[in-house]
């Protein structure tokens, strides 16, 4: 049994699965992607623990919270 191979996408540096196409109002041919999904629980998780290890990369010790990481992270990123 012969299965088609499927056409795929380059965006951003990264090769994507095309599963289908749509036509834009302005008649331009797009192609639509499958791009994988990260729920905003998922990212979240992910965010507080990226947060850890930059206070702990940064301070040298972990932080006394998850809370703690997060506010410190979001005031460096403030900062100009």
């Amino acid at each position: 049994m012969s299965q088609k191979a499927k056409e795929i996408y380059e965006a951003g540096g990264k090769y994507y699965p095309v599963d289908g196409y749509i036509t834009s109002k302005a008649g331009t041919v797009v192609p639509l992607v499958g791009i994988p999904q990260m729920s905003d629980r998922k990212w979240q998780k992910a965010a507080a623990r990226n947060a850890a290890d930059n206070y702990t990369r940064e301070h040298g010790k972990p932080p006394e919270s998850l809370e703690t990481a997060l506010k410190w992270q979001r005031q460096k990123c403030e900062k100009p």
